[in-house]
């Protein structure tokens, strides 16, 4: 799978270099940190881009921004995005529907939480595997393509949907 990560903080990180790990590729970083962006940018031999440049062609963008960002994000990247199949945020609390700009662009939604503590970026990427994941997204192929990452990093994944996140995340 072909990822953008778009946050480049402890989460994305953490979970990009277990998906780098099991094979994945990440593309390309975004973020409003440019030193994180590159940083990050380098440490997966990917491509930094700004919020004002268009997305290459990839399988998922990854929303790892605080809560209270990822509707501007997504509004943000969403008359970018036409190359992107789909994208994620990461969030517990919020549902999908935070990413409706990039679903009304025609991209599939959902969710992926991992119920971890990610410290950093590289203790987060050990304690991955073997951790329970919530995923959520009402396109079936888009919710197996997230069964499938979470397995490969060796989580486990489950579905959780919308209107169960706030007792989840109590």
């Amino acid at each position: 799978m072909n990822i953008i990560l778009a946050g480049p903080g402890r989460a994305g990180t953490a979970l990009c270099l277990a998906a780098a790990s099991a094979g994945h590729r990440v593309v390309a970083v975004l973020g409003r940190r440019p030193e994180a962006v590159e940083g990050a940018a380098a440490r997966f031999d990917a491509v930094a881009f700004g919020f004002d440049d268009d997305l290459p062609a990839v399988d998922l963008l990854m929303v790892a921004v605080r809560d209270d960002a990822i509707e501007e994000v997504a509004d943000r990247l969403a008359p970018r995005a036409s190359n992107v199949g789909a994208a994620v945020h990461l969030s517990g609390l919020k549902p999908a529907a935070a990413l409706a700009p990039l679903a009304d662009a025609g991209l599939a939604t959902g969710v992926l939480h991992p119920l971890q503590t990610l410290p950093t970026p590289e203790a987060g990427a050990e304690a991955l595997p073997g951790s329970w994941f919530a995923v959520t997204a009402h396109d079936p192929v888009l919710r197996s393509d997230l069964e499938d990452l979470v397995a490969s990093i060796g989580g486990h994944p489950f579905a959780l949907d919308d209107e169960d996140r706030a007792l989840y995340h109590a």
